[in-house]
This record gives structure tokens, C-alpha cells and sequence, in this order.
């Protein structure tokens, strides 16, 4: 989309900030908004987005953070000149290249449209994408793997299998031909090495965080707060890792050791409250006991450890996934 010939009009909520960031990314990525370019104005960008002044400001202000462009007063915002445009831009020779020759083969063997053909092979090579993933997201548990693989594919919009370290050392699951690099956690980038039978496959580390809204929900938890995995050092770490994520003004996290055949029994005991009962607990299961969990993961007072990729992760995330471009929101 072009600043100065669509008048379309972004998402709804707070995803018109990041839709707009995007646009803003790209353009400099593709050289549209070169260095010097002055965006549209804040009137202008209203009625060209359909978005109301605060949400332009800030969209603004998120890529003046990234170090993408300049604000200066009583004048606008301008492209800067700096390591970040170039990181986001350096693709840009070896892609007009390409494109070009594409083109040119395009016109002289089938006598299509360029454009339309690239539509239908951009739609084309999503479906193929989805069929055949390119990567994968590898963790000890079903349930980690699957939530960075789902924020790979919509942080990047590239689809992402799932696999889990002991689906793979006991061959219950293979790796498919079309994955081509696995990502994974610093704590099984070894263990992954091994199972990656290099050199076909490249292994790259993600870098992953407690999710902040997780922990700000939690915080907001009354009541006392229990922590169950199956080792003592792992539940350990990650009780404090919360703790410090939550704020020190909450009481400590109890921690509980237990095998996932214990799990049933403990969790029945914990949400179980009579007259004389202590308030129920909020529990927290670790990764492998939350794939154990069944039903009891509707339980309101159940809750998983929930991990995110880490925000300053993504453009390495991206570049080790060949995404040129700026195909990256940053913060």
C-alpha cells in the first residue's frame, strides 16, 4: 500500500498501531520511504488510515523508538539515516534483482501479468507453506512447542511445526523433509543438536521470557500460590523466576515435587474447599504437568507457566528464518 495512492483503512483496536508500524517497516524495507522521506502528516494519515490522531502519534513513536525515523518539531517525522534502516533495508538490491528477473521470466514465458502472477504465487507458496512447514519449534513438551511454533506463525506469518525432544529420541515423530532449520530454547539447543542430523537441518535459539501479561494477571491473584513440577531444582527456578516477575510484595510461592500419576490426586486435595479448608490456592503446573493436566486445565485456579519469545529475539528470530525485509515488529 502505498502512502500517497490508498485510502484504506486499518484493523480495528489496539492492531492498528502494529498494522500501521508494519506498513511503516516495510515501506523503508522496500525503499518507498527512503532517507530524508517525510511520512504523511497527522491530518493526513487520519483520513488515509481511518485512524483517529493518538493512535498515528504512537505508531509514530514506536518507529521513532525503533530508530527508523526522526521527529522534529513544528515539521513531522522523518526517516532517519542509521544502523537500523540499514538492517531493515539490506535486502533491498539483492530483492529488486530478483524481482526483476522474475519478471522478465514471467513476461517471457507465460505472458502474464507480473503482478498477478506474484499474487498467485505468494497465495500459492503460503498453501504450499502450510502443507510443508519450513521450520519447527522444538521443546520437551507438547504444549511449549506449540505455543512458539502458533507465535512464530503469526508474529511472522510463517507457518511453524511443533515437535517435542522426546517424540523425536524415540522416533514417535519425525522430522519432515521440507523443515530446514528447528528452533528451540538455550536449555535443549544441545539435546536438539543431537536430533537434528546436521547438516541437513540448521538449529537456531530463540531466547523466551515469562509472558508480562501472564504475570500481570497473576499478580492480581488473591490467595496463596503453589507451584507443582516433577523436579525440585526445576520448580525451584522457575517459583523464583515468577516471583520476580510478579513484584516481591506477594507472599512466596510454594513449591511441590510430584510425578504426573500424582498429579490427579494432588490437584483434587488443592481445589477441594470445606468449612474449615484454608482459601484454594492458585496453582501453577510446569510445562510437563500441564500436558498431564486434562480437564483439570479449565480449572480456573489452574494455570500453566506461560512463556513467550522474548521481544528482542524477534529480527535475530527472523534473520535465522531468512525473512527479508523487515519482516519484524519490534517494541
Amino acid at each position: 500500500m502505498s502512502p500517497n495512492s490508498s485510502s484504506s483503512v486499518f484493523g480495528s483496536g489496539s492492531g492498528k498501531i502494529d498494522q500501521i508500524v508494519r506498513h511503516g517497516v516495510h515501506a523503508i524495507a522496500t525503499g518507498r520511504w527512503v532517507e530524508g522521506h517525510r511520512l504523511p502528516s497527522v491530518r493526513e494519515a487520519e483520513e488515509l488510515w481511518g485512524v483517529n490522531r493518538l493512535t498515528v502519534l504512537r505508531a509514530y513513536q514506536r518507529l521513532a523508538e525503533m530508530g527508523l525515523v526522526r521527529n522534529e518539531p513544528r515539521r513531522g517525522f522523518f526517516v532517519t539515516a542509521g544502523p537500523r534502516v540499514e538492517r531493515v533495508s539490506r535486502h533491498r538490491v539483492e530483492m529488486d534483482r530478483l524481482y526483476e528477473t522474475v519478471r522478465d521470466q514471467i513476461r517471457r514465458d507465460t505472458g502474464l501479468s507480473p503482478l498477478g502472477a506474484f499474487r498467485y504465487l505468494a497465495d500459492l507458496a503460503l498453501t504450499r507453506a502450510r502443507q510443508d512447514p519450513e521450520c519447527a519449534f522444538v521443546e520437551c513438551t507438547g504444549y511449549q512447542a506449540g505455543s512458539h511454533a502458533k507465535e512464530i506463525t503469526a508474529r511472522l506469518g510463517l507457518p511453524c511445526l511443533a515437535l517435542t525432544t522426546t517424540g523425536l529420541a524415540g522416533n514417535r515423530l519425525r522430522i519432515p523433509q521440507s523443515v530446514h532449520i528447528l528452533l528451540t530454547t538455550s536449555f535443549h539447543r544441545a539435546e536438539v543438536m543431537v536430533l537434528a542430523d546436521p547438516p541437513r537441518l540448521a538449529v537456531a535459539e530463540v531466547p523466551v521470557e515469562l509472558t508480562p501479561e501472564w504475570a500481570a494477571q497473576l499478580s492480581r491473584q488473591e490467595g496463596p500460590i503453589v507451584m507443582l513440577g516433577v523436579s525440585q531444582s526445576v520448580v525451584e527456578q522457575l517459583a523464583q523466576e515468577v516471583m520476580d516477575a510478579i513484584g516481591d510484595a506477594t507472599a512466596p510461592i510454594a513449591t511441590r515435587v510430584l510425578t504426573t500419576d500424582q498429579l490427579e490426586g494432588a490437584l483434587e486435595e488443592l481445589m477441594t474447599a470445606g468449612p474449615d479448608s484454608p482459601p484454594r490456592p492458585m496453582v501453577l503446573l510446569t510445562p510437563t504437568l500441564w500436558d498431564a493436566a486434562g480437564a483439570w486445565r479449565d480449572h480456573e485456579r489452574i494455570l500453566p507457566v506461560e512463556y513467550r519469545i522474548r521481544e528482542d529475539a524477534w529480527p535475530a528470530t527472523a534473520d535465522a528464518l531468512g525473512l527479508p525485509l523487515g519482516a519484524v515488529i519490534e517494541p
